[in-house]
């Protein structure tokens, strides 16, 4: 009769090439989290561990795959986190000394206008990667925002072009406030209009070594404010009104969000943090981008 199989046979290679490999593991594990709104939300999470044993044929996938199952069962923390990075360390007993985990989820959030009664969602892409190395265990949390942004060199050229189509019309000199409201109102008078563009800022922030996972709907609050003219979900005749005045308050390049970004998180508790940003143009064919960092 056969004899079963061992399975602990297979952990050592009879391959010739052998060697170390820097990460082991599997990506976009499907498992809901809890922490970020009041319900859970599907999650897309990657673990990976060091093999640093060049003769070790492999790691044990399974043990990690329940780690990661288990993150499911209650809410996601600082903690929680670090002890699933040093079991899973743990669980290839001497093979790995390193691991990273990876939790990607796109929560969403219930957005007011910004004056009517109308609500709606947003959807606001974020990741929390945990990389372990030589005992020591990190946190960086990771967000991205959608915002309008108006060019200011655009407004300043219409602005130019308005200003030379009215004295064109009024050259005379003497002005009737009626003529001026018709100029004003009438579409087909208005010779330029500014450009705007749907926008992103991803920011990355590092926690320092007492702080917990921050709380993700302020982290977006404060992201929206410094930026001034984040996008609408549903919205009323006053809303789109406001939100064009909003725009022509708040005209800037990625370096000026990039900027602004960096002043409204400059006193934080974050041990660091950098921001991306991404003007995706209307005007060319290719995006602009900017970065800035603690």
């Amino acid at each position: 009769m056969k004899q079963p199989t061992d399975v602990a046979q297979f952990s050592i290679s009879t391959n010739p090439i052998k060697g170390p490999l820097k990460w082991v593991g599997m990506e976009n594990i499907k498992s809901p989290i809890q922490g970020f709104t009041k319900d859970s939300i599907p999650a897309q999470i990657s673990a990976l561990v060091s093999l640093s044993k060049g003769d070790q044929k492999g790691i044990h996938m399974s043990r990690i795959y329940e780690l990661v199952q288990s993150l499911s069962c209650k809410t996601l923390s600082k903690k929680k986190i670090f002890e699933t990075l040093d079991e899973m360390v743990a669980t290839q007993k001497g093979s790995s000394d390193a691991a990273k985990l990876t939790v990607k989820a796109q929560p969403l959030l219930q957005r007011p206008a910004l004056l009517s009664e109308k609500m709606g969602y947003k959807s606001y892409p974020m990741q929390i990667h945990g990389p372990r190395k030589k005992n020591t265990n990190q946190l960086v949390v990771t967000l991205r925002v959608e915002y309008s942004s108006t060019c200011p060199c655009s407004a300043a050229l219409s602005r130019e072009a308005i200003a030379e189509e009215f004295m064109k019309r009024f050259q005379e000199g003497k002005v009737d406030c009626k003529d001026v409201e018709a100029f004003l109102t009438n579409e087909s008078t208005w010779p330029a209009w500014p450009h705007s563009q749907r926008s992103q800022a991803q920011g990355h922030f590092l926690l320092n070594d007492h702080q917990e996972l921050p709380d993700f709907s302020k982290l977006v609050d404060q992201m929206e404010r410094a930026l001034g003219t984040p996008t609408q979900t549903a919205v009323k005749r006053i809303d789109e009104k406001e939100f064009a005045r909003l725009n022509a308050q708040n005209l800037m390049f990625c370096e000026d969000a990039a900027r602004r970004l960096k002043a409204a998180f400059q006193n934080s508790e974050f041990k660091d943090f950098k921001f991306w940003v991404r003007h995706f143009e209307s005007l060319h064919s290719h995006d602009v981008y900017a970065e800035s960092r603690k």
